[in-house]
């Protein structure tokens, strides 16, 4: 048999080689076995070779070349380890085994082979078959065999990898990684995950990602949702509240993958989280900051260590007219006047840098009238993480009310300060009158203490309205109250009018003169008196005028006094000169009545 009906490179070889001047001699010659053997070789798809004979003579088939490398085609007809000499020590055991009958099946040997010009690791699987004689003599042995090399490396490279995938996952502490299968189930659990967790990977295998879930999210169906999105759209958001071991809750921040096989099918899902416990609290602070910045009154402003401005709120705009403006170009002295920009250069910045705070009063200019807005101006420090100065922050006060109210306070001190003056000099005044008319002592002390009562009730009046003005009406209330009932005894009538402040205290004495006068010589002497007040104002505008009435009914008979007493003197002149009108006291047996006319704008304010 000369193998005419197999085709192929290596059919064509072995027809062809001239074997006569190898151990094996003419192919004709060839025993029946090894024609056989040879035949099925040469139609197998797989990789195949047979050793035969004493000299071991090499025969393979094309599936062999590949694993010959440049071995071939110069292999054929060689003595098989003469052909491997490179591996001929590995190889001697197990063909020798094989020509003692031995069947030698190795599923991945290792070999350390020279077949492309270099050492190279290879690996094989193989079996090397004894072939007999009919009396049982070994006469060679046929080898089917497989190279493993790409497969034995790459499941290596697997495993390595995977130890070295697993490394790397272990030594990222700062984030928790996770793979689970397609129903959430943890399958790998790394360190970083049990140092942020607080689970190790062996309490968490089979578990799903649900219990690091709040309760909310969980009744939410978040997971389902989550594993939804990873499949979907190739990831799911997890930015949310999660819960450690200890039942503590903390923000995270990461999301889920779908974990892929070899053929691009999901298989699980890589669950990647962060604690973002700080910086959402950061965030939370920083928007606190915002909110009351936004919310405040006050002028708040930012600018970096160049003095360059970066913020300022909605308060600040408003107070110096940068409603719409753009901050960016604005340095620190564009708020100050040209005199005071000096100060904040050589004074307040360097003592904030040296103290951590400067407050005191300046000026801020209004970018659209120019206008000098006094300020309570206070700056501190804002510095980075590590504590270096990266800027300067101010919560500034409008100051221009408290100045106002200081001015005002100012001259309403200088106002009092008169206004006391003036009582005083009626104070005294009245003291000196009143003890040098009194007949006694006993008389001096009971007069000037109820005339110093009438004068303080007027003051209290004064008072209510900064000693401006007073009330006639309230006046005449406090005066007379003490005397008798209001609107009983005493009866009141007028319209509301605002007397000066140097006019009421000789008003509110004149009124309790005559009170006193009535209480013990007229008509609130007895039970059944009365007295009308009353007032009115005719005319308009400057030529108005305040008319004035006491009348008396119901005491006992009237007569003019034989002399006047200092409270008949007070009535009369007093009134007289501080109303500047004309001022008239009657004597009538039915009553005594008392009478004034003046201009109202010399003796009450208009406009109040």
């Amino acid at each position: 048999m000369r193998f005419r009906d197999h085709k192929g490179e290596q059919a064509d070889r072995v027809r062809g080689h001239e074997w006569s001047a190898t151990p094996l001699g003419a192919l004709d010659r060839w025993p029946p076995e090894l024609r056989t053997l040879v035949g099925l070789m040469l139609t197998a798809n797989q990789p195949m070779f047979i050793v035969w004979g004493e000299a071991q003579t090499l025969l393979y088939n094309d599936q062999l070349r590949p694993i010959l490398g440049d071995k071939h085609p110069g292999a054929l007809g060689r003595p098989f380890l003469d052909v491997w000499s490179d591996v001929a020590d590995d190889m001697r055991p197990i063909v020798e085994a094989a020509y003692a009958g031995t069947v030698t099946h190795m599923d991945d040997i290792t070999l350390f082979t020279d077949r492309n010009g270099y050492d190279e690791e290879t690996h094989f699987s193989f079996s090397f078959n004894p072939i007999r004689n009919d009396d049982g003599e070994v006469l060679g042995f046929f080898c089917p065999c497989i190279e493993t090399t790409q497969a034995v490396i790459a499941a290596r490279t697997i495993r390595e990898n995977n130890v070295r995938n697993r490394q790397i996952v272990d030594s990222a502490t700062d984030y928790a990684i996770i793979a689970t299968d397609l129903t959430g189930q943890v399958t790998t659990w790394n360190e970083g995950a049990r140092r942020i967790l607080g689970w190790t990977e062996a309490e968490m295998l089979g578990q799903t990602l649900e219990r690091l879930f709040t309760p909310e999210d969980r009744e939410l169906g978040r997971l389902e949702k989550e594993m939804q999105d990873a499949l979907g759209q190739g990831r799911g958001n997890d930015e949310r509240w999660h819960v450690r071991k200890n039942g503590e809750r903390f923000w995270a921040a990461g999301e889920m993958t779908p974990l892929l096989d070899g053929e691009q099918t999901a298989v699980g899902f890589v669950k990647v989280l962060r604690d973002q416990s700080v910086q959402r609290l950061a965030e939370e602070e920083r928007d606190r900051f915002v909110r009351l910045a936004e919310n405040s009154t006050d002028f708040v402003g930012m600018a970096d260590t160049q003095g360059r401005v970066f913020y300022i709120n909605d308060a600040a705009r408003r107070l110096v007219g940068l409603e719409d403006a753009d901050i960016t170009k604005l340095v620190i002295a564009d708020f100050f006047p040209p005199e005071q920009i000096e100060i904040v250069a050589q004074t307040v910045l360097p003592t904030v840098a040296h103290d951590g705070h400067w407050a005191g009063e300046l000026s801020f200019r209004h970018f659209s009238t120019g206008e000098l807005i006094p300020v309570l101006y206070s700056v501190f420090p804002i510095t980075d993480a590590a504590g270096a100065l990266i800027g300067y922050g101010t919560v500034t006060r409008d100051y221009r009310e408290l100045k106002r109210a200081e001015s005002e306070m100012q001259l309403l001190n200088g106002e009092l300060a008169h206004r006391l003056k003036n009582v005083l000099a009626v104070v005294q005044s009245i003291s000196q009158q009143t003890l040098r008319t009194a007949p006694n002592m006993a008389s001096a002390s009971s007069d000037l203490g109820a005339r110093l009562v009438a004068l303080g009730a007027a003051t209290d009046v004064l008072t209510g309205s900064s000693w401006r003005s007073a009330d006639l009406g309230e006046v005449a209330m406090r005066a007379l109250a003490p005397h008798g009932a209001i609107g009983e005894r005493i009866l009141l009538d007028g319209p509301r009018v605002n007397l000066k402040a140097e006019v009421t205290v000789a008003f509110a004495l004149a009124l309790h003169e005559l009170a006193t006068n009535a209480a013990k010589y007229g008509a609130l002497s007895n039970d059944r008196g009365t007295v009308t007040f009353g007032w009115n104002v005719a005319g308009g505008g400057d030529d108005s005028t305040l008319s004035i009435c006491w009348r008396e009914q119901g005491g006992p008979p009237v007569s003019p006094p034989q002399r006047k007493g200092f409270g008949s003197i007070l009535i009369e002149r007093s009134l007289k000169s501080y109303f500047r009108g004309k001022a008239a006291t009657h004597y009538k047996p039915e009553g005594l009545s008392f009478e004034l006319e003046a201009r109202l704008s010399d003796a009450a304010t208009t406009g109040e």
